[in-house]
């Protein structure tokens, strides 16, 4: 995501991202107030976890590239 985080870029993510794959049933984010919004329109069924530390493990997964 773009440092602003803003509505059009956060569309744009999620549509291309749900082109190549099964539409996930749960989604952990930070707290970006633009992903509510985005994710109840395009996966409303999905539920939006944003606990701390949620999303840790997605984050740490390129880790080892950069060092």
């Amino acid at each position: 995501m773009s440092e602003k985080r803003d509505l059009a870029a956060t569309r744009r993510f999620f549509t291309h991202a749900l082109k190549y794959g099964p539409s996930p049933t749960e989604v952990a984010t930070d707290r970006a107030p633009t992903y509510p919004r985005v994710l109840d329109e395009g996966l409303p069924a999905a539920c939006h976890v944003t606990e701390q530390r949620t999303n840790n493990p997605i984050e740490a997964d390129h880790g080892g590239l950069k060092s």
